[in-house]
Parts: C-alpha cells; structure tokens; sequence
C-alpha cells in the first residue's frame, strides 16, 4: 500500500493535481495447480491471477471548458497471466479488466479489457509455422491531450486501442541453400472515439533465400511486398 502526489502539466496552462491510494496482489499457482504434466518436451502451463485496485482524487474529471472539476474515483482490476510451452505451440498471455466507478460523474463510469500476447505454433515439422500476438490499451487520441493515471481514467480525449497480427511462414532447407516464405497480416483499430483515425490492415508477403553459413563465402536475396488497406471507425 503506497500513498503518492504527482503534478502533470495538461495541455492549457495550469497544475493539475492527483492524491493516489493503491495496492496489488499476485497469487501465483502452485506446480500440482499447472494445465498438464511436465515432460521433455513441453513445460508446465502456469495461471497467475492478479488484483490491484487503487483510490484516486483528481481536479481532471470530464476536462470540459476551463474549469476545474475534481471527482473521487475507485479503480480495481482483475486479471491473469498465462504462458507455457507444449509439443509445436507455446504462448504467453497477460489480460487485465480495467473498472473506474467514480463518485459524482457517474457518466464517466466504464470498463475495459486490456493486455496482451503472443503465441507460435508449429504446424508441420518446423516447416509450416505460425505466427500470433495482439495488444489492447487505452490511448490518447492526440499527443497534445492530457495524460490520465490507470489506463486513461479522469481525463477526455482518450480511446481503446487494438493490434492483432497474424504471420504464416514456411522454412525451406536444402542441402547447400534454405529460404523462408511469410506473409504477414496486422491490424490496428482506434474505436469509435478516433473519428479521424482509418483503422489500417497492412498486408506483407516476404521472401529470403540464401546460401547455408557453413559456406566460407555466403549470399542471400530478400524481397517483400506490402499493400495497406484503410476502412472508417
């Protein structure tokens, strides 16, 4: 449990003042707890469920106008990790919701999952592999608004925002060369609060093949190809 006063500096010329309580708790599952038995190929699959909740004042809420409007808000977020290894697929994920429940600008309520992961599977003898990860946040939708404490409570001009990526990759080994084909998928979305934000998906197909490095004089060729789509919030 910890008690602390930071200053920001919004985008108009005034302090803005925030009075933090806080605290988290981590409870990690115990070996006989994991998903499956450990063997020589796989490791055990761990959960870890978190708690943190913390109690903050600040003179930022709803930022309408040039007044100072100031609001008691709660905030308190469950979640969990999880990561492991087992036969061709290993993963790593880390997920959190996010709950502000304010005492007067009860407009301002809300809730949000946030987090991340990645993951890699092999789906045919290290050959054909696969690629995943993603990431949600909560960001400001201009660089000149103002920052806000625990994923952008008690203040405007914020907005969830999402990447997923998804990459299918073939490996190819000869005796004296190998090359890999990919093609890469990413997508970016801003919610409906980034009016003036086109959520892009960003197509990349590459290619590399080369010469092995047991050879003293070694080559590659390279060559990728990319195409950005743009569709409205």
């Amino acid at each position: 449990m910890d008690m602390a006063t930071d200053m920001v500096a919004p985008n108009r010329p005034r302090l803005a003042s925030r009075l933090l309580l806080g605290g988290a708790l981590g409870l990690a599952c115990q070996p006989g707890f994991a998903l499956e038995e450990q063997t020589a190929g796989s490791r055990n699959w761990v959960i870890v469920p978190t708690l943190s909740s913390s109690l903050t004042w600040t003179d930022n809420a709803g930022l309408t106008g040039g007044q100072r409007q100031g609001d008691l808000y709660l905030s308190v977020d469950p979640g969990l990790s999880l990561s492991g290894q087992s036969g061709g697929a290993q993963a790593r994920l880390s997920l959190r919701l996010h709950n502000a429940i304010y005492e007067q600008k009860k407009d301002l309520n809300r809730t949000g999952l946030y987090g991340n992961g990645t993951g890699s599977f092999d789906l045919y003898e290290r050959r054909v592999m696969l690629d995943a990860s993603f990431s949600s946040t909560r960001e400001r939708l201009s660089l000149f608004g103002t920052p806000a404490a625990n994923g952008g409570d008690a203040a405007s001009g914020q907005t969830d925002y999402r990447t997923y990526q998804l990459s299918p990759y073939w490996r190819f080994q000869g005796v004296d060369t190998h090359g890999e084909l990919r093609y890469r998928a990413n997508y970016s979305n801003a919610g409906s609060s980034a009016t003036s934000y086109r959520n892009p998906l960003i197509h990349t197909a590459s290619l590399s093949y080369g010469s092995n490095t047991t050879q003293p004089l070694g080559w590659t060729l390279t060559g990728q190809y990319s195409l950005t789509d743009y569709s409205d919030a």
